[in-house]
């Protein structure tokens, strides 16, 4: 590595150009190469150029799990209206519900008629236990795919299969038996 100027005195152009630079010297990337003797110098110049280069946004104030927020908190978390009594709890479930419609609209968007029939049958069948044995469908899925390979799981998603309701039950009767013996929580 060359001469090389603090970074404090860099502006966020010189540091740009250095990343680019570094990035585009492809005889001299330490950085890369972890067995290198500079390997860890490098890195950390490179963490502190992005870190100058591309400075984050300051967060919003964290609170405390089970305080309340109150109207001048609204502010500061970007909401219109106050959240008088509403808990950090609150808010995150309400993420989570969010998010899992979210997941299930995108979902439901990729079926065809045949297989949202079917899903529609295994939610019934399974009532407000659905996501949940789902959920620990996937464990079971993921723990397959961890002991014996990503084979799988490229074959459910490949075949469009992940969404089958007759593998979805396998899966989740594996993950009971997984659970029962204490294999999974």
């Amino acid at each position: 590595m060359s001469e090389e100027k603090p970074i404090e005195s860099m502006s966020v152009e010189e540091c740009e150009r250095e990343i680019n630079a570094t990035l585009g010297d492809y005889n001299s990337l330490y950085w890369t190469r972890k067995d290198h003797p500079l390997h860890d110098q490098a890195v950390e110049r490179m963490r502190q150029l992005h870190e100058k280069a591309f400075p984050r946004e300051p967060e919003a104030p964290k609170k405390e799990k089970g305080t309340r927020y109150l109207a001048g908190d609204a502010d500061d978390l970007g909401l219109k209206q106050a959240l008088e009594g509403v808990t950090e709890e609150d808010i995150e479930e309400a993420e989570r519900k969010r998010e899992e419609q979210a997941e299930e609209e995108d979902l439901e968007a990729d079926l065809d008629a045949d297989e949202k029939r079917a899903l529609s049958e295994l939610k019934a069948e399974w009532g407000p236990e659905y996501k949940a044995r789902c959920d620990l469908a996937a464990t079971a899925v993921d723990m397959i795919a961890e002991k014996y390979g990503e084979d799988l799981v490229d074959l459910l998603e490949d075949y469009r299969l992940g969404n089958h309701p007759t593998l979805i039950k396998f899966f989740y009767r594996i993950a009971e038996d997984l659970k029962r013996n204490g294999v999974i929580e």
